[in-house]
């Protein structure tokens, strides 16, 4: 059986991106949310014609096999740390870039355009298994293929070091996928979270139905923030206060201390059973997180306080 090179993986990520800034821009641009649809199937068509072409099929790259109860704990904890992680991230990128606001304005309306239904298609089911498939399915084979040749090969080789470098490439990968440098850390935050639990379960169920979550949640978000027409003027008043920095650190630092035990216990989930948990690692991690969500907890709450006493708002 012909296994995913890594020429054959770098062409169908290579030719994706030429086609989502080619095609993929002209009928996004048009066609806005159809459009979008229309570039995950272009996508989807060119992984396939990649595989066609190989000669690899496509059960190699895109095992869809039901992990093991633990597996799934473990990988919901994993999300969860990558979350949080990625949320921390896009808060410290909302304070240094204010513009990312804007951007996040005009996804919204893109978004919720047609209707919920053709919204969750195009922006959840679609990316699910389209994304996947290019990411978690043709490049990490060839990715992982290539490094463990290598490193076999010179008589190195190290499953944990081999984990550690294909998350790193993937999870780039996925950032640069999406095109858009303020969102590049957290999606490739995502992206690794997403290839790591590839790999720890040897399937590609997990990967695809967490994207679809997290996509699912953006869509519903969206259309909650389209139609939440309660309290204009209040709420005009509050998005134009300016908070501290250190209530931004603070939140970014609340949700580390969140991500930090969600991934050890991730981690520890998709641990072999003979492997036992170093105790003083685990108090360590506890330890930092209790101190950044209490500390990052009181930083955001009281920068956030003192910003709305001073604009007079602390009776809403």
């Amino acid at each position: 059986m012909k296994e995913m090179t890594l020429k054959a993986s770098i062409i169908a990520y290579v030719g994706t991106l030429v086609l989502i800034l080619t095609a993929g821009s002209v009928v996004q641009y048009f066609f806005g949310i159809i459009g979008v649809a229309v570039t995950e199937l272009m996508i989807l068509g060119w992984s396939l014609a990649v595989l066609k072409a190989s000669g690899v099929s496509f059960r190699t790259v895109f095992p869809f096999e039901l992990p093991k109860l633990r597996q799934m704990f473990g990988a919901l904890a994993i999300y969860f740390g990558a979350y949080m992680s990625a949320a921390a991230v896009s808060i410290a990128t909302t304070t240094v870039f204010p513009s990312s606001a804007e951007l996040e304005a005009a996804m919204i309306s893109v978004i919720t355009e047609r209707g919920e239904i053709t919204a969750f298609i195009a922006a959840a089911v679609l990316p699910s298994f389209c994304e996947e498939l290019l990411h978690r399915g043709i490049l990490l084979s060839g990715v992982r293929n290539y490094i463990h040749k290598r490193m076999t090969a010179k008589g190195r080789y190290n499953p944990v070091g081999e984990r550690h470098v294909i998350v790193f490439i993937l999870g780039a990968a996925f950032g640069l996928f999406h095109l858009d440098p303020i969102r590049f850390l957290p999606t490739a935050i995502l992206g690794a979270g997403l290839s790591y639990i590839a790999l720890r379960t040897g399937s590609l169920f997990m990967p695809v139905c967490l994207h679809f979550l997290n996509n699912a949640v953006s869509v519903v978000s969206a259309f909650m923030a389209q139609t939440a027409r309660v309290q204009e003027d209040a709420a005009a008043v509050i998005a134009g206060i300016e908070y501290p920095v250190y209530a931004y650190i603070g939140m970014a630092a609340m949700y580390i201390g969140l991500a930090l035990p969600a991934l050890w216990v991730g981690s520890r989930l998709f641990a072999g059973s003979g492997e036992r948990a170093n105790r003083g690692r685990m108090l360590a991690v506890m330890t930092a997180a209790l101190i950044l969500v209490l500390g990052g907890g009181f930083a955001a709450a009281y920068g956030i306080y003192g910003a709305a006493h001073a604009a007079g708002l602390t009776g809403l």
